[in-house]
């Protein structure tokens, strides 16, 4: 929703509303590698590729699970991140969906990467980062 009321384009959004033309698991497992991989350069290089210039998380994302299919594990592993295997819906609106496998991690920020983004804005426990660069 934060897209739609700001006109800013987003990385990630709900995976059902994803476009048929673009590989929302790929851009899954990389914003998961940048918020919680090992390497900041491969981070702010990642944050580059897709012209990211801030980085919203409220309450709503920080409760929330990250997740890719399996078949990213290798992926995730090789920067940092290990694979918590779960079944999860693949549409959380809707109790009755499909469960699937899927490497799931929680929502976060790595330590070295928060260091480089800078609160721009902050308001009951919602921050805006900018990204260097961005």
């Amino acid at each position: 929703m934060v897209f739609s009321i700001s006109g800013r384009k987003t990385v990630l959004f709900r995976r059902t509303h994803a476009s048929p033309f673009v590989d929302y698991n790929k851009r899954s497992a990389d914003m998961i590698v940048v918020l919680l991989g090992n390497n900041t350069t491969k981070s702010l290089e990642l944050l580059q590729k897709y012209g990211v210039k801030y980085v919203y998380v409220d309450k709503v994302a920080i409760n929330d699970i990250l997740w890719v299919p399996l078949e990213y594990s290798g992926y995730l592993r090789k920067n940092g991140i290990p694979c918590r295997v779960e079944y999860i819906r693949y549409d959380p609106a809707d109790s009755s969906g499909v469960k699937i496998r899927a490497c799931v991690a929680r929502f976060g920020i790595g330590p070295s990467l928060k260091t480089r983004l800078v609160p721009v804005f902050q308001k009951d426990g919602m921050v805006i980062y900018k990204v260097p660069g961005g």
